[in-house]
């Protein structure tokens, strides 16, 4: 599990019911609830009651598998004045990364919630900087807001995918495979760069079921769309591409040639890495294709030309 959304108190728990069916098996959702009739109706793939014994030792093990925290809340609840300092220790006692995403009272709703509201802002604000408040003046407009910055948040690789190939997204690039002076990429750009833990992404991306796709790879165009994308955030995404490109020649298999062919020739080739990374990259590659005798990534090694003996 790698992101776990969290609804605390009335509020996040209707948050996190509207989300069914809105966010990917890369997420999962937690309510945490003290009002039993909610709880009951609860549609969280988790539900914990606060009040519990062992509240604070079954969230913990939920933690022990989590990478990042979203938690929802109503500002104005009693929830959050109550159990929000205990989640967030927790969270950081575990070294989770976690965002808050606080929805404010409306002006109909009296004094009281608003005084409430302003206690639980400033102990959103002193726990952490990675907050969101959020306004409105109808329940429908603050759902929505708050849902799509959760998708935002949330957003996978394979979701990418899916919208760029849903939406017939332009995802040429002027470095790799030809410039667009119509779009710019703009909106398949904005989109790579909302991918949270992109080198995990990355790394756990089933690369051997996308290479099977593969019939030829005379060019661009053969592509599957996956390696298509992936090519693109290698231009459009500031992250930590060694990592990956490490991970990736120490851990694929043999199966995966005709990828290395591709990242070789559409990455390496083109942008500025490491020499101990390129040498890794062209040894790799140049074992692989005197082993099957593969003419395309041969040929992409002497392109690359970097004067590695291999």
């Amino acid at each position: 599990m790698k992101k776990l959304i969290i609804g605390l108190g009335g509020c996040g728990n209707n948050i996190i019911n509207l989300l069914q069916n809105k966010i990917d098996n890369s997420s999962k959702t937690l309510s945490v609830q003290k009002d039993i009739q909610l709880f009951t109706i609860s549609k969280a793939d988790f539900k914990l009651n606060p009040k519990e014994i062992d509240f604070e030792n079954k969230l913990k093990l939920l933690f022990e598998h989590t990478s990042k925290v979203i938690l929802i809340l109503g500002t104005a609840g009693n929830s959050s004045l109550l159990y929000l300092d205990k989640l967030v220790r927790i969270l950081n006692e575990n070294k989770v990364l976690f965002n808050i995403i606080a929805i404010e009272p409306m002006k109909i709703e009296g004094n009281k919630r608003f005084e409430n509201s302003e206690i639980t802002n400033k102990y959103i604000k002193n726990f952490t900087k990675n907050h969101t408040f959020i306004k409105g003046y109808r329940p429908e407009e603050i759902d929505e807001k708050v849902i799509q910055i959760i998708l935002d948040y949330s957003i996978s690789l394979k979701k990418v995918i899916e919208i760029i190939q849903k939406n017939k997204m332009c995802i040429s690039d002027a470095y790799a495979i030809g410039s667009c002076s119509t779009c710019g990429c703009g909106e398949a750009d904005k989109l790579v760069k909302k991918i949270k833990n992109i080198e995990i992404e990355l790394k756990n991306f089933d690369i051997e079921k996308m290479i099977k796709k593969i019939i030829s790879l005379s060019s661009y165009r053969d592509m599957p769309i996956e390696l298509k994308v992936i090519i693109f955030i290698f231009y459009r995404v500031t992250f930590n591409k060694e990592e990956v490109l490490d991970y990736w020649i120490e851990n694929l298999s043999d199966k995966c040639i005709k990828f290395y062919d591709s990242i070789l020739f559409y990455v390496l080739r083109n942008k500025p890495f490491s020499k101990e990374l390129k040498d890794k990259w062209l040894k790799r590659c140049s074992l692989l294709s005197e082993k099957y005798n593969n003419y395309s990534l041969k040929e992409t090694i002497k392109y690359c030309n970097t004067g590695v003996e291999v």
